[in-house]
């Protein structure tokens, strides 16, 4: 699998398709279509690579537990990965997204 980095959002955006599901309970099963894939979306991750890092884990540990169930063909990462560049910030990226490699392709949007 590969990772690519795209310079801006908006570039990263392209691979993004948005579903608004209303009226759905949690635990209800998504409305896909036989043979469908899924596409995950992370916001902007910059307070969990900082001051939340147990949360940004669960996120890649989720996506990494749930491929084949889900069909994950990809994960968009939405930018802003880190809130100073400070070096600990980067080696909880690294480390998360480190449970995504070879596994599932992934893009990062650097941010604003």
């Amino acid at each position: 699998m590969s990772r690519i980095v795209c310079g801006t959002p908006g570039a990263a955006l392209v691979f993004a398709v948005w579903v608004l599901i209303g009226g759905r309970s949690r635990g209800d099963e998504l409305p896909w279509t036989r043979g469908g894939t899924t596409l995950v979306v992370l916001p902007d991750t910059e307070r969990y690579s900082d001051d939340y890092p147990q949360y940004f884990e669960a996120q890649t540990r989720w996506i990494a537990a749930n491929l084949q169930k889900r069909r994950i063909a990809g994960v968009l990462h939405l930018g802003d990965v880190t809130q100073h560049n400070a070096p600990e910030e980067w080696a909880v990226v690294k480390r998360c997204f480190g449970m995504l490699d070879g596994l599932v392709p992934y893009v990062l949007a650097t941010g604003n």
